[in-house]
């Protein structure tokens, strides 16, 4: 199993861990809050700055946090050390062949994404989300459980 750093240790993180630890070896999360780390057991090492790559044996990470403008802020200073961040797919979720998914997309269970679908950098979308075809979904954007979203829809991309 790849390694992996989550950025995080909210309930997105959580929810994260719940969905793709049977796939991916944690090996901890990025945090300024070790309540959370050691309330919740969550796996691997809690870290709380000047991590980097060959500190932790692995260059990918995920951001799971929802606001905006704090997973920018992690982006920017995570890719300075020289982290990555893969797309995240659950296996239950249905993606049309003609979606694209840009860099840190994390789509959670049971979620549909129809064609032509874009998805881009570091927009995460909760489980049992359906987003119809053409669909424009902005980077960093969160999208809710439950969500269905139709085109026109083109979400707001936040300028950072």
């Amino acid at each position: 199993m790849k390694k992996i750093l989550i950025i995080g240790a909210g309930g997105l993180a959580r929810e994260f861990t719940s969905w793709f630890s049977g796939l991916y070896n944690i090996v901890g999360y990025l945090s300024d809050n070790d309540k959370e780390h050691l309330q919740y057991k969550l796996p691997g090492t809690w870290y709380n700055s000047d991590v980097t790559p060959s500190s932790i044996g692995t260059d990918l990470a995920v951001v799971a946090i929802s606001a905006p403008l704090v997973k920018a802020k992690f982006y920017r200073e995570l890719c300075k050390v020289g982290f990555k961040f893969p797309s995240f797919i659950h296996p239950s979720s249905i993606v049309s062949e003609s979606a694209t998914m840009h860099e840190g997309v994390v789509v959670s269970p049971n979620c549909v994404i129809s064609p032509n679908v874009t998805i881009n950098k570091l927009a995460y979308i909760n489980f049992c989300c359906g987003i119809g075809h053409d669909v424009i979904v902005g980077k960093y954007t969160q999208i809710n459980p439950g969500v269905e979203l139709l085109h026109p829809f083109t979400s707001v991309t936040i300028t950072v």
